[in-house]
């Protein structure tokens, strides 16, 4: 197989996760673009969140609060802090 090829349809091996997107097959990867009003890797977010600048750091997930003028992290195990910074 020619290694050079975007003939692996990463769109459907990595799916993005939700609808709001429309997927483009990359050189092992996948892109997702985000349709208007949506932002994130995945287009999981809402343009304008203060998650979409993934605050969260070490794959904690990101929470907007306080009518999305402050955000909260859930830390991934054995990671802890205001963004999860902290091991």
């Amino acid at each position: 197989t020619d290694v050079n090829s975007t003939a692996c349809d990463n769109c459907v091996k990595d799916p993005c996760p939700n609808a709001n997107f429309n997927c483009i097959n990359g050189l092992n990867t996948r892109t997702c673009a985000c349709v208007e009003g949506r932002t994130g890797v995945n287009c999981e977010l809402v343009a304008g969140s203060v998650c979409a600048s993934y605050p969260c750091l070490n794959g904690g997930k990101c929470t907007a609060v306080a009518a999305n003028t402050a955000f909260s992290c859930a830390c991934s195990s054995g990671y802890i802090g205001q963004q999860c910074q902290v091991q």
